[in-house]
């Protein structure tokens, strides 16, 4: 009882503890209505005095610049009427000197009344700073207006078929089309490779000469008038000639746009770590029914055989991998497992079996399989809140009968 009441003092005494700083600065100035004469009569000479400088040594020794600056914006709004725009301005200027007004604020804001004196050198102050923002503004602006517009890929992209392909494409056909030459062979494909074209530049170069080429069959199929009109002075077998120029441009893109399909680096996708791949594993952590407990599941991804336990159903499974890269694990699947080396059977005595597959080599453990007489067949790989993991090793690939030292 005596030490129950000597701990309800001692917590007591913590809630009355003052820190430090507070014992040097004192509390927080507040400013009462009764001490609104004392703060006029101290500004008498056109300066703040003792309560102003004791309160705003206070703030300036537990403030950091930034937290004057919603008290600057209060004392701005409602002391000089600012308009939000202006204060948006104003606030640009660095915290430092924003801090000019926000120590005059902050004191107001705790109730301490200013003369209409010192309000109008306040006023001159905060005027004087917003003409510094004002001129700090105008040049953040003209930088921006002076800063290039860079173009975007796609900007680029038709800029660079324009002053390429495109421009073959006008020289070398629709020029010899006006000169009545129809007999044209445009090898899309290499003049493509040639200019250092690259897969986006398909679309454009497509979309830059489909139009024509429908209103080109609509005047060799009559389907448009105006589009019969305006091809009425070339053939119809000159026109079909034409058409075919078109339809082996667009089988040359499609050329194209498999040729980069094909050469296009394959994403790597970065190995999860073991981490990563057993997070949302679902197993049984302890069996006390089987007297088993699991290994740290972190220690299958990489190995390359693991014997698991399942105590509802009774069953031991074996998993097995061939992969230099072991066992992986997804969710709740082991994965790169053999399905024709790996096995699962029924117990029929676990009790003897299990102490074995924990304790014996792997030459031993094949012995043991061999002489179960249960029904063995092929594990899912599946894992479940049932299943115990039990064991897992690497195993040489010189000799699979063989056990190495590599075991947990």
């Amino acid at each position: 009882m005596a030490l129950k009441k000597i701990n309800k003092k001692r917590i007591a005494m913590r809630k009355d503890r003052v820190s430090l700083d507070a014992k040097m600065m004192g509390p927080e100035p507040i400013f009462t209505e009764d001490q609104k004469a004392d703060c006029l009569k101290e500004q008498e000479d056109g300066t703040v005095g003792s309560l102003w400088s004791k309160a705003s040594g206070w703030y300036n020794y537990f403030y950091d610049n930034k937290d004057y600056i919603p008290f600057a914006m209060d004392y701005l709004k409602d002391v000089e009427g600012w308009d939000d725009d202006k204060i948006k301005i104003f606030c640009r200027l660095p915290d430092w000197k924003i801090r000019r007004i926000g120590n005059i604020a902050v004191v107001w804001s705790r109730g301490y009344v200013y003369s209409p004196t010192v309000i109008q050198k306040y006023h001159d102050i905060a005027n004087e700073l917003l003409e510094l923002a004002s001129k700090l503004e105008e040049k953040r602006v003209e930088a921006v207006k002076e800063k290039p517009k860079l173009p975007s890929i796609q900007e680029r992209t038709r800029t660079k078929v324009q002053e390429t392909i495109y421009t073959s494409w006008d020289d070398e056909v629709i020029e010899e089309w006006l000169d009545g030459n129809f007999k044209i062979k445009f090898d899309c494909f290499s003049l493509f490779k040639n200019y250092g074209l690259k897969g986006n530049a398909i679309t454009v170069f497509r979309d830059m000469l489909h139009d024509d080429y429908l209103v080109l069959k609509d005047a060799y199929e009559n389907k448009c008038d105006q589009a019969k009109e305006a091809y009425s002075h070339i053939k119809k077998g000159d026109k079909k000639k034409m058409l075919n120029v078109y339809d082996n441009v667009f089988s040359d893109l499609d050329k194209l746009k498999d040729s980069f399909k094909a050469t296009r680096k394959a994403r790597v996708r970065a190995p999860r770590t073991n981490e990563q791949q057993v997070s949302k594993l679902n197993y049984m952590k302890e069996s006390i029914e089987s007297k088993l407990t699991s290994i740290d599941p972190i220690l299958i991804p990489g190995r390359t055989k693991l014997w698991m336990y399942n105590t509802k159903q009774g069953k031991l499974t074996e998993f097995f991998t061939d992969t230099g890269s072991g066992f992986e694990i997804s969710g709740s699947t082991i994965k790169n497992f053999d399905p024709k080396l790996s096995k699962v059977t029924k117990l029929r005595k676990p009790d003897q079996i299990l102490p074995q597959i924990l304790n014996k080599s792997e030459f031993q453990i094949k012995k043991i399989w061999k002489g179960l007489t249960t029904k063995i067949y092929q594990p899912t790989g599946r894992i479940n809140k049932d299943c115990v993991l039990m064991r897992v090793i690497s195993v040489s690939y010189t000799h699979l009968t063989l056990p190495t030292n590599r075991e947990v």
